[in-house]
């Protein structure tokens, strides 16, 4: 397996600060989990972001933690059932 492709993050420092070289986010996140753990099943997801809506998918249980009324919105439009975890009803 492509270390790239496993690895969430690679950050690189520059004069100017940290920067990423790679930033696995919404569908590259759940490639890279799906190489790594090719017969994993997510049990319980906890997330705060609609960007995690593609590995979300494939969980069992998809906790939302104080989520934004969009990223809330977002993951009612996919039709993902998700329980809320602090933050106002939307």
């Amino acid at each position: 397996m492509d270390r790239e492709l496993r690895d969430a993050e690679q950050i690189v420092f520059r004069s100017s600060g940290p920067r990423f070289r790679r930033h696995n986010v919404g569908r590259r996140k759940a490639l890279a989990f799906r190489a790594a753990f090719p017969n994993a099943r997510i049990g319980r997801f906890v997330t705060d972001s609609a960007s995690d809506l593609p590995l979300a998918e494939s969980a069992r249980d998809v906790v939302l933690v104080a989520p934004s009324p969009r990223s809330a919105q977002a993951f009612r439009n996919a039709g993902i059932r998700f329980r809320r975890w602090g933050g106002r009803p939307s």
